[in-house]
């Protein structure tokens, strides 16, 4: 039995502190708990108990710079299935309006005809972010990398300044 006696009490000392642990881990989900809900119901004794932080409102400078696009039609071009495709975009306000292919001299009419889709999704959304016409995908990606070359032309940064407060 003295043989076994040691391990018992290594076995009987690890019980003993993951009950610490567990009853540890009790104490502190009751104080949040509790916290949560003083917040919850009276934000001043919250300030007062030190469970809730107000900040005080700083004004700041914001300087970035923004990308921004110019009105107007801008020419692009980029491979298709068949060739080079070749696009005009029209820009307003920052957003795709107007595609037109000017041309599309290898591409195969069956596929041009499905992936044309995607220029009334470009419209739609008003930007470049849309999916490609399964089935016609070389063709649909041609006329999406055409209009982001034209909407890169009218691509411009400008540096912004500006006082805010939080």
């Amino acid at each position: 039995m003295s043989k076994y006696s040691h391990f018992w009490g290594k076995i009987v000392s690890l019980m003993l502190v993951i009950g610490a642990l567990v009853s540890y881990n009790e104490v502190l989900n009751y104080k949040d708990a509790k916290a949560a809900e003083l917040i919850e119901t009276d934000e001043e004794a919250a300030v007062e108990a030190g469970v809730l932080e107000i900040k005080e409102e700083y004004n700041y400078v914001s300087v970035g710079e923004v990308t921004k696009y110019k009105d107007g039609t801008f020419s692009g071009s980029a491979k298709g299935y068949g060739g080079d495709i070749e696009v005009n975009v029209t820009l307003s306000d920052g957003k795709i309006t107007g595609i037109e292919i000017v041309s599309a001299k290898g591409e195969d009419r069956e596929y041009m005809s499905m992936a044309e889709s995607v220029m009334e999704d470009m419209i739609s959304s008003g930007n470049t972010s849309v999916d490609t016409v399964s089935g016609a995908t070389l063709t649909s990606n041609g006329i999406i990398n055409a209009v982001k070359v034209a909407v890169s032309e009218a691509e411009y940064t400008e540096t912004v300044k500006e006082s805010q407060s939080e």
